[in-house]
C-alpha cells in the first residue's frame, strides 16, 4: 500500500481528530497519527518521519499557505537526483502574499547570515515546505532535537554537513487569516 499523506494531529483541541479518521476511512491513502502529549511543530514533524516510508517526504503544515501546487516540480527535482529541493518563497518567479513585513525582514536577514556561516546555496532556509528524499530522512531525523518550528532549520543544516545535494524551486506563499 503506498500512503500518500501522513496526517498528524498535535493534539488538537477542535475537531481535527476526528476529521482525519472520517478521511483516513474514506481515502486508503491517508494515515493518522494522534499525538496525546503537549503539541509542538517540531514533536509532530517528527512523529511524522517515524511513520512515513515513501521514497520522498513534503512536510507541509494545514493552513495551505503554502502552494500544494508545487509538489510535482518539488518531486520531479527529487526524482533528477537531488537529495533536498528547498521550497523558496524568495527565488524568483516567487509570490508572496500577505508576508508581514517585520517577519519578512527578519527572514532575510536570518537567511542571509545562515548563506554566510554554513555556505549554504539557497534563500529559504526557513521554510518547512520543502522536499526530502528518504536517504535524508532515514540518516537524520533521529538526530533532530528541536521541538518548535527550527526543526526544518535544524534538518537542512544537518543534511548539508552530511553533504547532501540540494536545489531550490520558486513557490507561493499565502499569509493565513485564521
Amino acid at each position: 500500500r503506498v500512503r500518500l499523506l501522513i496526517i498528524v494531529n498535535d493534539n488538537d483541541p477542535d475537531d481535527t481528530p476526528q476529521v482525519a479518521d472520517r478521511l483516513a476511512t474514506k481515502f486508503d491513502q491517508i494515515e493518522v497519527v494522534h499525538r496525546n502529549v503537549a503539541s509542538s511543530y517540531g514533536g509532530a514533524v517528527k512523529a511524522g518521519f517515524r511513520e512515513v516510508d515513501g521514497d520522498v517526504i513534503i512536510p507541509i503544515m494545514a493552513d495551505l499557505s503554502d502552494d500544494i501546487d508545487a509538489i510535482p516540480d518539488l518531486v520531479a527535482a527529487i526524482n533528477e537526483g537531488y537529495d533536498i529541493v528547498y521550497a523558496s518563497r524568495f527565488l524568483e518567479p516567487n509570490s508572496l502574499e500577505n508576508y508581514p513585513p517585520g517577519k519578512l525582514i527578519a527572514n532575510r536577514l536570518f537567511n542571509s547570515v545562515a548563506r554566510l556561516l554554513f555556505g549554504l546555496d539557497t534563500k529559504d532556509l526557513s521554510n518547512g515546505f520543502s522536499a526530502y528524499h528518504s536517504s535524508v530522512i532515514d540518516e537524520i531525523a533521529s538526530h533532530l532535537r528541536s521541538e518548535s518550528f527550527d526543526i526544518m532549520v535544524e534538518l537542512k543544516l544537518l543534511a548539508h554537513i552530511h553533504k547532501y545535494s540540494s536545489t531550490e524551486v520558486a513557490v507561493t506563499w499565502r499569509g493565513r487569516d485564521a
